[in-house]
């Protein structure tokens, strides 16, 4: 059966539209033909599949919820905004992948501006998940990624920003400069980390081993030919 028309107009955003559907018109959200994320998330299963009357009207909520956070992004109240993203994120249904990565990428938008970096990368890791071409996805996981300190976070960002040369070259000198300063940083991450392992391997050794006359001499950490702080560790008598 086909879908009659629904009563949604375009409107503008601060992020990508959502792929294939216009923004919430005069029934709003939680309007006459609301529909519940219950019912939503099992759109694409046997339980409770969505008519598509249904489905296209789920979708003017979740761009109504959308809308509402694009707005709030604007007026720089990032915690509002995140906050209708979410509301979005739960109602939208399953299969309408592209508009998730959307909403969990703005989301994302919204915790860099918190200052939330790692909560951030996650956020975009939904996205990718979900569209793995998906560029400003990409680009926000490596922003949010350059800002912590752990050194596989920043050899991910490193990956991330090699991948964005790749792909925008609109963005080589920034991705130059990026991949430039991640690859000291993370080099320079990872030999903290693994002085930090020995310095806590000799505390525990001067406490324990010692017991059994072992000194800590005796043990020799080798990193791995592929960097990034891995290694192991052996036992070496003198």
């Amino acid at each position: 059966m086909k879908s009659p028309p629904h009563d949604c107009t375009v409107s503008s955003a601060e992020d990508e539209s959502l792929i294939g559907h216009s923004a919430v018109g005069s029934e709003g959200v939680g309007g006459a033909v609301a529909v519940s994320a219950a019912s939503a998330r099992s759109s694409s299963g046997d339980l409770f599949p969505l008519s598509p009357e249904e489905h296209a009207a789920l979708l003017c909520q979740v761009l109504g919820l959308k809308d509402a956070g694009n707005a709030l992004f604007k007026q720089r109240k990032w915690i509002a905004a995140k906050e209708q993203y979410d509301l979005a994120i739960d109602l939208c249904p399953e299969d309408a992948q592209k508009d998730l990565a959307v909403l969990h990428s703005n989301a994302a938008a919204c915790l860099v501006q918190l200052g939330k970096h790692e909560e951030a990368v996650k956020e975009c890791d939904k996205a990718l998940e979900l569209d793995p071409n998906f560029l400003r996805a990409l680009v926000r996981r490596a922003t949010a990624g350059s800002k912590l300190t752990k050194a596989s976070s920043l050899y991910q960002a490193l990956e991330d920003w090699k991948k964005i040369k790749e792909r925008d070259r609109t963005q080589s000198a920034e991705s130059d400069r990026q991949i430039r300063e991640l690859t000291v940083r993370a080099a320079a991450a990872a030999n903290a980390e693994k002085q930090e392992m020995l310095d806590k391997l000799k505390q525990v050794g001067s406490q324990i081993l010692g017991k059994f006359g072992i000194s800590m001499d005796n043990i020799k950490f080798t990193q791995s030919d592929g960097g990034g702080g891995g290694g192991s560790f052996s036992f070496e008598n003198k």
